[in-house]
């Protein structure tokens, strides 16, 4: 699998100016140490206070997910309305008046012509 990445890297560094060692695949540490993180968090947690939800939010939060997972079951979709359709059958309405308006004052200009 490495000889696959390496050959696709080379075939790409050929192609855009590349070189292969410089791909980020052929080159990925296997596993590195863990950063020591025991500062920094301290550092957060001093600077952010807890977070306190309301009382009612969990329990909207479930009512919430529990209509929406029997709305799915039961093959409910609420869909929004979006402006681009919206947008859609309004030009191409306009575009229908515009085509009849077009065929009568043609269809008008033509009966004139054929009488005089």
């Amino acid at each position: 699998m490495k000889i696959a990445f390496k050959r696709i890297s080379q075939w790409f560094g050929n192609r855009f100016g590349r070189s292969a060692k410089s791909c980020p695949i052929v080159d990925a540490p296997q596993a590195r140490r863990p950063v020591n993180v025991e500062p920094i968090e301290g550092s957060v947690q001093s600077a952010f206070h807890p977070i306190e939800l309301p009382r009612g939010f969990r329990e909207a939060l479930r009512d919430n997910l529990r209509v929406a997972a029997q709305q799915h079951k039961t093959g409910l979709r609420i869909e929004h309305s979006r402006p681009v359709r919206q947008l859609v059958w309004l030009t191409v309405s306009l575009g229908v008046v515009v085509a009849t308006v077009t065929t009568v004052l043609l269809a008008h200009r033509g009966q004139e012509r054929s009488q005089s």
